[in-house]
């Protein structure tokens, strides 16, 4: 099975899969990118991705693998996701800006100024009329924000997120609740509407979060750590209910598949694999070579 396969069997299937897999990407796709591709979003049906790498945006054809067309601009994008409706997607950017693009034609709608420094992590409300980002600011009150979509309005900064970066953040199904990955070990669950920090999870995350995500029917989370360890999360009392191991290196990105059964996980050991939730077993590995 070649790693296109992979690609179009597989991850298609998690929708609004946020993987940071240069390795899968960059074998695929049929296209010069210069330089590392940091951030890849699937479309809501499957059939296109989006990448963010240090020259930019790219969108590209799942099935031929081929580049669709690259979006106007020259920063150096961190993270990228496709909207709800898939019309529209966000990117975050080493300027500190978060910019909401046309996907149709690739063209910039309007950007979002507030963060001081680079982006690391943005991502849609469900119905796609609100957006979170986080951001490498450690020390300073800016690093998770609540934006408006459709005026790119500050909603409000969430200031007590510790001290850490934030290296990746998670809507609740349901949209009223966020998840918060710190980079240096910290797990916060966040009211949106209230601003107000609902707990920080207990449990061994030592080695530092770096990916984190909601299940479809909003009572667990994954999340990933810079030692390799997938954990599984209880999300009513901030328990940890079992730790998936097997990565050898950094997890760059953990999502469900749509039932909640299964997990996928990323790793810079150049693995993606595929576990079983309820036992912690790996049901599949696949590799780059």
């Amino acid at each position: 099975m070649n790693m296109k396969t992979i690609l179009t069997r597989g991850e298609t299937k998690m929708k609004g899969v946020r993987i940071f897999l240069l390795f899968f990407f960059g074998i695929c796709m049929n296209a010069a990118v210069n330089g590392s591709i940091i951030s890849v979003s699937f479309s809501p049906d499957g059939k296109q991705a989006l990448s963010g790498s240090y020259d930019g945006i790219r969108l590209w054809d799942i099935a031929t693998g081929r580049e669709i067309r690259t979006f106007r601009g020259e920063k150096v994008i961190n993270t990228v996701c496709f909207s709800p409706d898939g019309k529209q997607a966000l990117s975050g950017s080493d300027d500190g800006t978060i910019t909401l693009w046309d996907v149709t034609t690739g063209r910039e709608i309007r950007t979002f100024k507030g963060h001081g420094r680079r982006v690391k992590s943005v991502c849609f409300s469900p119905d796609g009329k609100q957006a979170l980002s986080g951001c490498a600011a450690p020390f300073t009150s800016e690093r998770m924000k609540l934006w408006e979509i459709a005026t790119g309005r500050e909603i409000r900064t969430f200031s007590s997120v510790n001290s850490s970066d934030v290296y990746d953040l998670s809507f609740s199904p349901n949209g009223k609740q966020a998840l918060c990955a710190a980079g240096w070990g910290n797990i916060y669950l966040w009211d949106i509407n209230k601003g107000l920090e609902i707990r920080t999870f207990e449990g061994d995350i030592s080695g530092g979060t770096t990916a984190i995500c909601f299940s479809p029917n909003g009572k667990q989370a994954l999340s990933g750590s810079y030692d390799g360890a997938v954990q599984l999360w209880n999300i009513t009392n901030g328990r940890e209910i079992r730790t998936f191991k097997g990565h050898k290196d950094c997890i760059r990105s953990v999502c469900f598949s749509p039932n909640g059964k299964q997990a996928l996980s990323g790793s810079s050991d150049d693995t993606m694999k595929l576990w079983d939730i309820t036992t912690g077993r790996v049901v599949r590995t696949f590799t780059t070579f």
